[in-house]
């Protein structure tokens, strides 16, 4: 790939000042968007009470000669495709034989796995995580970065990125959210920036307290396909009850939800709730199915025929991750929604604020809708109104409500 130098030297140019005591983590990747995200994830997190600072360059010559500035480096995370093919592999070598920084965790991320597949990479380059960019969320990157500060701490030892400890707490977060779907779901409204009016409801798991957002997706996509199914099921069953009581009718205000399950053995979500349109004869139209961004492979084939119904297709968790545009159009949203993580705060912090006018052009550009998830403030709302979102949810909006309270025992 050829860049311009001053693209090259972009990365660098948004390095702050390293404060005392940090870990220091080097971003090596030519896309900017990508050392955006990566700052904006880890900029607060901290191993052993020693923050972690993150800086970047877009080369691997640049990388070069930053690791002879500074080989207290810890982290490297590297693209492999570069200036070259095979920038990223050789910069490999380099750190290991030709500097010597033995000691340094190397975690390669790759959008092109087809250029350099990972049991060969693996088997050929000393590092110590190769990851696909798409499958790299928030939550996941955090651990990768917590397990190679774990392993820096014992050099000599055989990298391990299946950490028990860090497997532990995820399985915790898992526990707690499986009980959070055998709670009473809540509902969150939803507002249309230019009317100012509730233009939909959703139904949710309840939020786990002491979970951020990104961590509280995470754990909803391990959850097992039994909770999923368990909790799609009840669901399902609520819907008819929850369209009487919200949406009366029809043309106005929707209801929207998101299945956890996607399909076992036939009986999966989208069937369940496809019988239920047939049986109870409501109008798809007033529904709206929120896909998970990490499940957007497997679930536009199933989409197609919600789609032809009338139902409402919402492309879910935008802005962590790294999708393709070529996913996207194929599944062609009705909605994009912004990830609550990106959203919260965002009047406030200009790197947020470049990822959501980023996605919201992407989003107009293919003649969808934006929704602003996690709006906390009315700057929040006002920012988003003026990027041109026009729907935003969240606490600014309305938190999210019990509906235990309002309706009959065999619904909860």
């Amino acid at each position: 790939m050829n860049h311009d130098r001053d693209e090259l030297d972009s990365h660098a140019a948004g390095n702050a000042a390293m404060p005392a005591h940090a870990w220091r983590v080097l971003v090596v990747d030519d896309e900017p968007e990508v050392f955006a995200i990566t700052r904006l994830v880890l900029g607060r997190m901290q191993f052993r009470a020693r923050p972690v600072h993150v800086e970047g360059v877009a080369s691997a010559a640049d990388a070069r000669e930053y690791l002879a500035r500074h080989p207290d480096t810890a982290v490297v995370l590297l693209d492999l495709v570069m200036e070259e093919d095979d920038a990223g592999l050789h910069l490999v070598r380099h750190i290991r034989e030709r500097a010597g920084l033995r000691h340094v965790q190397i975690l390669v991320r790759t959008g092109h796995p087809g250029v350099a597949p990972e049991a060969e990479v693996i088997a050929a380059y000393d590092i110590n995580g190769y990851y696909l960019k798409t499958e790299l969320t928030a939550q996941r990157l955090r651990s990768a970065i917590t397990f190679a500060l774990r392993n820096l701490e014992a050099v000599g030892a055989a990298p391990n990125l299946s950490s028990g400890a860090a497997k532990d707490v995820m399985q915790r977060s898992i526990e707690r959210v499986t009980r959070a779907t055998e709670e009473p779901p809540l509902v969150e409204p939803r507002m249309h920036l230019a009317s100012g009016e509730i233009s939909a409801y959703e139904v949710m798991v309840s939020p786990v307290r002491g979970l951020a957002p990104d961590e509280f997706s995470t754990a909803l996509e391990r959850l097992s396909p039994a909770v999923g199914l368990a909790w799609d099921r009840r669901l399902i069953g609520m819907l008819p009850d929850l369209y009487a009581a919200l949406v009366g009718k029809p043309g106005g205000t929707r209801l929207a939800f998101r299945l956890l399950s996607l399909g076992f053995g036939g009986e999966d979500g989208v069937r369940m709730f496809e019988d239920m349109l047939d049986r109870t004869g409501l109008a798809a139209s007033a529904f709206e199915l929120c896909v998970p961004e990490h499940g957007l492979s497997d679930w536009s084939e199933r989409c197609a025929s919600l789609r032809k119904r009338g139902v409402i297709l919402t492309l879910d968790g935008v802005g962590l991750g790294a999708l393709s545009l070529p996913e996207i159009q194929r599944f062609r949203p009705d909605i994009v929604a912004l990830h609550p993580a990106i959203v919260g705060h965002v009047s406030e912090d200009a790197e947020r604020a470049a990822i959501v006018r980023s996605v919201v052009a992407l989003t107009h550009t293919l003649g969808a809708h934006s929704l602003a998830r996690g709006v906390v403030s009315t700057d929040d709302i006002q920012f988003c109104k003026w990027e041109g979102c026009e729907f935003v949810q969240g606490p600014a909006v309305s938190p999210a409500v019990d509906i235990a309270p309002a309706f009959p025992p065999h619904l909860h």
